[in-house]
């Protein structure tokens, strides 16, 4: 079984996933190179792996399947990418595929063939229903039997009041649940301890501001920095998560030190969570994401702080996009930043960098770009120049013949 999330490059994560993370980073290394080769043939490559998967069969399951929507931002590899998995599905039978992905997203499918995916989904979809009250209660309660703790009477009709599974509200309900059980007393999940918590919706909330509130003024401006870094807006669709390296967040504004403190403490808090995973150079890299997407749509300090600055993330987002292009296409100059384009880039590089972090990478683009710019104007003003050197030098010719011939012909005059 092999699972994986599409992330902003789908490929890459797809590769990923044949990577056995157990070996030492030199065999890590190797085993990546060979794999990335493989993917990089498309659905033969991927065909290969899996007839090479020591059990000869393998489910592939793309868990958070609208990422390759919502975080992929290149068509041509997210194209790529569903070729490469309806093309080994269709080249082989040791193959078996399954996509999850949020129901709000599903009609993404639909939107062109995408190399038979509209037809696969069409054919196979398999909606996952809201759960019925006594599905929420088995939910709630069979985990805590299975560790032999009991819950206090009216502690799950309170929960069931306050949880509507069709509203994106289980993810409150998990939060809520992890909370009650690190604070039980007894052997016992308390109603009490639920009341003080603020209820299904008031946990997360109350949780997220009393860790925000317990830390210092630099820490808090680098603790909006991680949760605007880890939030992908939603165009004509609700914000979702976005997994980004730690490597990342960090900044002259933000000292590394200070983002892995910060990052620690709202990892101990459930508010982000921290992984591991290995990058194309076989390298360890740790990975942030937020715990819950529940936080991004429930924490009104987040909303906030998103709406405040939704216009101007776009913009960064659309900036790094742009640079990431002209990083994969060998930084080529035809692809550097012109015109209006390079002036509003340029203009959010000088006024709003510090609070909405530019990378490194995009931060060259922008200035590579200005210079080509300054190169051309330079040449633009050189030609310029020597042509009005020219016609000057021209009209300046025609004054002196023509005043040659005046005296030569006031002389004749003079002469007769």
């Amino acid at each position: 079984i092999r699972i994986l999330v599409p992330g902003e490059q789908p490929l890459q994560n797809l590769g990923l996933a044949f990577v056995d993370e157990t070996l030492e980073r030199l065999e890590r290394a190797h085993q990546l190179q060979t794999v990335d080769e493989l993917i990089g043939k498309g659905a033969t490559g991927l065909a290969s792996l899996v007839k090479t998967s020591p059990k000869n069969h393998v489910v592939l399951v793309v868990d958070q399947f609208e990422e390759a929507f919502t975080l992929c931002h290149d068509p041509a590899e997210r194209q790529a990418f569903f070729a490469t998995l309806l093309g080994a599905l269709a080249a082989t039978d040791c193959l078996q595929l399954i996509l999850a992905m949020r129901s709000d997203f599903v009609g993404k499918c639909f939107e062109a063939d995408y190399s038979g995916l509209a037809t696969q989904v069409k054919t196979h979809l398999e909606p996952v229903l809201p759960m019925s009250p006594a599905e929420l209660t088995q939910a709630i309660t069979a985990p805590a039997r299975q560790v032999g703790l009991s819950l206090e009477p009216g502690l799950v009709e309170a929960l069931l009041k306050d949880v509507d599974p069709t509203s994106g509200s289980l993810p409150l309900l998990q939060y809520t649940l992890t909370e009650l059980w690190q604070r039980q007393r007894d052997h016992q999940l308390k109603l009490s301890t639920y009341m003080q918590l603020g209820g299904v919706t008031g946990t997360l909330q109350q949780r997220a501001d009393t860790i925000y509130a317990a830390l210092t003024s630099d820490q808090k401006h680098t603790a909006k920095h991680i949760f605007l870094s880890l939030t992908q807006l939603g165009e004509g669709a609700e914000d979702t998560r976005r997994r980004i390296t730690q490597a990342s967040l960090v900044s002259a504004q933000h000292p590394e030190s200070q983002v892995i403190a910060v990052v620690k403490r709202l990892a101990d808090a459930n508010l982000v969570v921290t992984d591991e995973r290995t990058l194309e150079a076989g390298e360890r890299s740790a990975i942030v994401d937020v715990a819950h997407e529940a936080l991004i749509r429930n924490w009104p300090k987040l909303r906030q702080w998103l709406d405040e600055n939704r216009d101007l993330l776009r913009q960064q987002r659309k900036i790094e996009q742009m640079a990431q292009e002209w990083t994969d296409k060998s930084r080529q100059a035809a692809y550097l930043l012109q015109g209006p384009q390079l002036t509003d880039a340029n203009t959010f590089r000088q006024k709003h960098s510090r609070n909405l972090l530019l990378s490194d990478t995009a931060k060259k683009f922008i200035l590579r770009s200005l210079r080509k710019r300054f190169r051309t104007y330079g040449r633009s003003i050189f030609s310029f120049s020597f042509l009005a050197f020219i016609i000057l030098s021209l009209m300046l010719s025609v004054s002196n013949a023509v005043s040659n011939e005046s005296t030569a012909l006031l002389s004749f005059v003079r002469y007769t």
